[in-house]
């Protein structure tokens, strides 16, 4: 009886450890930067991504970006042409289905958004340097696909999960919230279609929900690296 006893102990012991081990949010992110390739990422200077945007109807779509801040998206709605930028600094956008097609700033809350989305290795990659706070909430499922589940508190405010795949270490799931006529909505992307361009990760479509909604499909059908991009398309026209 007691053998049984300390073998049971022994394996709760294993047990326990591999648990902790697994759980390990350190361990998950270095996992998470090598099988994104990092390093490889950081030599990339630009990059530019082409494709498709579905709400509704089926639009043209362009991402540029720029180290080490910079951002700039070029859509379509209602087949008329849009602009959500950040220069490293300010965030501006154009909506002319609005009836007003000049550039205007974006608030703040809007242009945090931007800047996060501009930065090239992503929140995860030395969070606390850039003053955040990140911790492991535990596992989940997505599309069948277990997860480890990662809140960060931003240095801003507000925060966000992140969901990791326990085996592809891979991203599948952002969720964070906006603010909608007053009111704060959940936003959820979903990262699918992964392919490597020169050794490293990215995701070819990107899902977003809405307040549990269908909101946008994103569909990119070129992605270039290092291609060059003039500095000047970043910023707001005067």
């Amino acid at each position: 009886m007691k053998k049984i006893i300390l073998i049971l102990m022994v394996i709760g012991i294993f047990h326990h450890q591999s648990i902790s081990q697994e759980l390990s949010l350190d361990k998950i992110l270095d996992k998470f930067y090598k099988e994104n390739a990092i390093d490889k990422l950081q030599k990339v200077k630009t990059i530019v991504m082409t494709g498709t945007i579905t709400r509704n109807d089926l639009m043209p779509y362009k991402t540029t970006k720029m180290r080490p801040d910079k951002i700039r998206i070029d859509f379509e709605l209602a087949d008329l042409e849009a602009v959500q930028a950040y220069n490293g600094q300010i965030g501006w956008s154009t909506a002319p289905w609005t009836g007003n097609p000049k550039p205007v700033q974006m608030n703040e809350d809007a242009a945090g958004g931007m800047k996060i989305r501009a930065d090239f290795d992503g929140i995860l990659y030395k969070w606390k340097e850039k003053g955040h706070q990140a911790s492991l909430i535990g596992k989940d499922t997505i599309n069948g696909i277990e997860v480890f589940k990662i809140q960060i508190l931003k240095k801003a405010g507000g925060k966000e999960y992140y969901f990791i795949g326990c085996k592809d270490f891979l991203l599948h799931k952002q969720l964070g919230t906006r603010m909608v006529r007053g009111q704060e909505v959940d936003m959820e992307s979903f990262f699918r279609d992964y392919r490597k361009i020169e050794g490293i990760w990215f995701a070819y479509t990107n899902e977003t929900k809405m307040g549990g909604q269908p909101y946008s499909v994103v569909e990119y059908e070129k992605i270039e690296l290092n291609p060059p991009v003039d500095e000047k398309i970043f910023e707001m026209p005067k």
